[in-house]
């Protein structure tokens, strides 16, 4: 084995290209091209990577080394390296994990006199440095052998340069490009044979260039002999486009004899700076929608704020719900503007407004290049869906200043993000308002149910202290009060009921016990039982219906309290000589009752709450609790029907309400 191994080493270009490959940034081995594949030599990024030092793992198997730093088959690592040294050419292996790292190993073959020297066992995303080049006049005392060496030299070395990730540029003390790998290629757009030999400004912007120029000098005048220096920063580079970008590179200097070479070892970031830019914005527009969870409007406005500092001309967002658009949300750059430019805005926002349109009903993002086709100066346009738990509560909508670049992939992709983090604002404010209104739902609930039951309470204490009084007054004997104490009693246990009937239907545990019961028996017993009521009231109740209805399936004692609720309702809002009108018909696979009443009606802003608890029309004039009418929809919904109403101010009010009908009606 050491024989081999030596025989290796010997067969590998002089320490000059040894020094190369083990300071080289990259995670490498060399090792014999026979089994079992002993390490000749390593990188120092390897050995720093398995925290082992060079001696001790030169001479090793490559199986045994390279798991120190990944865990994978042997058989597969053997099978490459056999089919590299049987082919001549580069054997790519599948991709391996080492840490968060991905890395996929390559063997590649170094041929010396048409048969494989050694072999070079690699990783595709370490970064290879420059050509580093020392001449030893000890071994290389000729010139002719020195660049013939350096020839040689080099051609390995560009083999390995070659399928490096990152772009590798060297140049000269001229500032003449001498090497352009492939991803350099790549990276700036043009191919090697456009720039080799020519000057390295045309890879710099203008601006920069006489800069890098007296970096250079400076760089060269640091030291002299043979030396290796590396300097690491951040630049801007220039491709064929026009387009700059940002890099990190890795620059060295080798000077051999006098003459230095400067390499260059650059890495893309422009990808990476637009997501922490992305990420910085995230976080900046969460920060200011939840530092005001109490309004959608006003942190949707500080959120379109930031969006038009940095994005956008113009920010819409608009809130919807089943009956369409409820609220809208603008925000617009703050621009010193003519009358044409107030104009032209306008034209966007109604531009905006017909594909927002689209996208409530698509729920779909829309992406337009210019949302007014023809004008000058293109403003680009986007639209998607706030979603919040899978239903659509609103879109949000962005118009890109003026003569822009159209929004792209990566736009729509942190809108998304951005969308999210407005659905989750609007929802943090519906659910801070839901605790604000259940804390003064509690509070009302507390003083209504005080004032409630004091009023029947004081009633009974009255009466007792009546009943105790001794002697034989008439009022003692009367059994009055102790009717008194009944009602009062029963009015009290009424609204424990209401509230415990609220409690079960905000819970969905109100039981409902269905039987079939007959439509027009049923409506004449409620007819029944509150026209003593009605005639006490001077109202005229009656009863409109066909005489032979189709039976319901639904628990009688329910049904009654439904209508209990919605006749006491039209008794207390109609004025003598009003009618209340008792009404059924029936449908496929249900039957309609209503309670019509000609009483002062309900306003349309008071419509839509005419269901919740303890609302009422007139503050000022509380008749009952409240809770009625909520626990009415809550039976009428236990049933599996629906209730609604239709009123307008002055000319009555008119409940309906659906019930099953029984199977077999």
């Amino acid at each position: 084995m050491a024989k081999s191994v030596k025989a290796v080493m010997v067969a590998m270009p002089g320490p000059d290209f040894r020094l190369l490959f083990e300071s080289s940034h990259g995670l490498a081995l060399a090792v014999a091209p026979q089994a079992p594949f002993h390490v000749v030599a390593v990188t120092n990024a390897f050995a720093d990577a398995i925290r082992m030092p060079r001696a001790a793992i030169v001479g090793r198997p490559l199986a045994e080394v390279r798991r120190e730093l990944v865990d994978t088959e042997d058989s597969a690592l053997f099978d490459s390296l056999d089919r590299a040294v049987a082919s001549g050419e580069s054997d790519a292996m599948g991709v391996v994990n080492h840490g968060r790292r991905h890395l996929r190993p390559i063997n590649v073959p170094i041929v010396r006199d048409g048969t494989v020297a050694y072999l070079l066992h690699r990783f595709d995303d370490v970064t290879l440095v420059e050509d580093e080049l020392r001449r030893t006049r000890a071994q290389l005392t000729d010139r002719k052998e020195l660049e013939a060496f350096r020839d040689r030299a080099f051609e390995h070395v560009r083999g390995i340069v070659d399928i490096a990730e990152e772009a590798i540029v060297s140049i000269d003390e001229q500032s003449r490009i001498v090497l352009f790998n492939t991803s350099a290629e790549r990276c700036f757009g043009y191919r090697a044979a456009e720039v080799v030999g020519g000057p390295v400004d045309i890879l710099l912007p203008e601006r920069y260039r006489q800069m890098h120029r007296e970096q250079i000098a400076a760089f060269a005048a640091e030291t002299t002999g043979l030396t290796v220096q590396k300097h690491s920063r951040t630049v801007l580079g220039l491709r064929k486009n026009g387009e700059e970008f940002p890099a990190e590179a890795a620059i060295s200097r080798v000077t051999v004899d006098g003459h230095s070479l400067f390499n260059a070892v650059l890495r893309d970031v422009t990808e990476q700076q637009r997501l922490e830019t992305e990420e910085r914005f995230l976080v900046e527009a969460g920060a200011t929608l939840l530092a005001e969870a109490t309004g959608d409007e006003t942190a949707l406005a500080g959120l379109g704020r930031l969006i038009v500092e940095r994005f956008a001309d113009v920010f819409m967002v608009e809130f919807t719900s089943s009956e369409g658009p409820q609220s809208r949300l603008v925000v617009e750059a703050e621009r010193q503007g003519t009358f044409g430019e107030h104009a032209r805005r306008a034209q966007l926002k109604r531009s905006a407004e017909a594909l927002m349109a689209k996208v409530r009903g698509d729920r779909q993002p829309v992406v337009v290049p210019d949302v007014t086709p023809g004008t000058q100066a293109p403003a680009p346009f986007l639209a998607l869906p706030l979603l919040l738990h899978g239903e659509l509560i609103g879109v949000m909508a962005c118009i890109g200043r003026p003569g822009s670049r159209p929004y792209d992939e990566r736009d729509v992709r942190l809108a998304l993000r951005v969308a999210d983090l407005a659905a989750l604002a609007a929802d943090n404010a519906r659910l801070h308002q839901a605790t604000r209104l259940a804390v003064l739902a509690r509070d009302e609930i507390v003083g209504i149910v005080a004032h409630d039951l004091r009023s029947p309470l004081s009633t009974i204490l009255l009466a007792s202290r009546l009943l105790r009084r001794p002697g034989t007054e008439p009022e003692r004997r009367s059994s009055r009060n102790v009717e008194l104490i009944e009602r009062s009693a029963a009015r009290m246990n009424r609204l424990i009921e209401d509230l415990l009937d609220v409690v079960r239907v905000d819970s969905k545990s109100l039981t409902v016990k269905r039987e079939k019961l007959a439509t027009n028996e049923l409506l004449r017993e409620i007819l029944d039982g509150h026209r003593t009521a009605a005639t006490a009231a001077k109202l005229d109740l009656v009863l409109e219906c066909a005489t032979n209805l189709p039976p319901v399936c639904a628990d009688r004692d329910r049904v009654l309290q439904i209508f209990d609720n919605l006749i006491a309702n039209a008794m207390k809002f109609t004025r003598p000589g009003g009618r209340i009108v008792l009404g059924a018909s029936p449908r496929e696979s249900e039957v309609v009752f209503s309670v019509a009443d000609t009483g002062m009606g309900i306003t349309a802003e008071s419509l839509p709450h005419v269901f919740d608890r303890f609302w009422q029309a007139r503050r000022e004039d509380r008749r009952g609790v409240g809770l009625g009418l909520p626990i009415v929809r809550g039976i009428v919904e236990a049933h599996g029907g629906r209730i609604w109403v239709e009123s307008q101010a002055g000319t009555g009010t008119r409940f309906a309400f659906t019930l099953p009908r029984t199977p077999d009606a």
